[in-house]
């Protein structure tokens, strides 16, 4: 009997102690102010996310799931009471300031054959900020050029990023007449055998190696849309992502070596061409207007 008291009064012990303590009341899903992450040149990676102030206790889920060197403070610098679930989930105690959480992810990004890439499954939007170096990513294998931005913003973010740092430039010069172009091929595969044929409107060059993304820098004055792309002879999938009113940017992945033809709509010498036809044309109809009638 007496066993019996000194388990209940043990239980009661500890069910006032779960009361007292704020890191195990209910808690609610954390309320983020934002979520960035800075990816460094040699591939380390920094979270910072921004938790609003809360009476309650707040239940954070962290991006991946082997964080290291946390931080937990408000924006004070002030440490945060908090405790670990699992080991992506932490349970943070009532602030009256913003918390802000950072730690790394060590693993979370990989290089393989120059390309970085990772997987980001996270029900929030995330602010990603890049290498300066890097100026073009793909998401989901779609290419996003940056410009002068520093990164791209994921809305419910559930994407392979990937990106290559000091990617391969191939410089294709071609003179037409007295005009003179530059076709610009980024690629980690070797090109070789490249082709400007005006007569078919196409630009064509082979591929040593496949499953490496294709970006075809194009002047829209030497080739002009609508495009079709072919690989081995076969229409195939590409992105025409970027018109800035003098290029055109086009990426397609192959998956194995071969030759590649882009075919263009328009071709420089067209409009030139057309020129002589219009002035005739022209001629024409003023002689037509103008003409002196006939004496009978």
């Amino acid at each position: 009997m007496k066993s019996k008291h000194t388990l209940m009064l043990a239980l009661l012990a500890l069910s006032m102690i779960y009361v007292a303590s704020p890191l195990y009341a209910e808690t609610h899903t954390a309320d983020q102010e934002s979520i960035e992450m800075h990816i460094g040149s040699l591939g380390d990676v920094r979270v910072k996310h921004i938790i609003n102030d809360s009476e309650e206790t707040q239940q954070l889920r962290l991006i991946g799931d082997a964080a290291s060197n946390i931080t937990v403070v408000d924006t004070k610098g002030d440490s945060v009471e908090f405790t670990i679930s699992d080991s992506s989930t932490y349970i943070l105690a009532p602030s009256e300031k913003d918390i802000i959480v950072e730690y790394d992810l060590p693993d979370m990004l990989v290089q393989r054959d120059m390309v970085w890439s990772m997987d980001i499954n996270y029900a929030q939007s995330i602010s990603v900020l890049l290498p300066d170096e890097a100026d073009m990513v793909f998401v989901n294998s779609t290419p996003i050029y940056l410009g002068e931005r520093n990164g791209i913003k994921c809305h419910g973010c559930y994407m392979l990023l990937e990106y290559i740092i000091d990617e391969p430039r191939n410089l294709e010069n071609i003179q037409w007449q007295e005009d003179k172009f530059l076709v610009e091929i980024r690629t980690l595969s070797a090109i070789d055998g490249f082709v400007f044929d005006q007569p078919t409107k196409s630009i064509s060059f082979d591929i040593k190696d496949g499953q490496k993304f294709v970006t075809t820098i194009i002047p829209t004055e030497l080739l002009g849309s609508p495009y079709s792309v072919f690989f081995n002879d076969e229409k195939m999938y590409f992105h025409e992502y970027i018109n800035n009113g003098t290029h055109v940017w086009l990426n397609a992945k192959p998956d194995s070596g071969g030759r590649m033809e882009i075919i263009g709509t328009t071709v420089i010498p067209e409009f030139s061409l057309m020129i002589p036809l219009i002035a005739g044309f022209v001629i024409i109809v003023m002689i037509s207007r103008f003409k002196i009638p006939t004496l009978r």
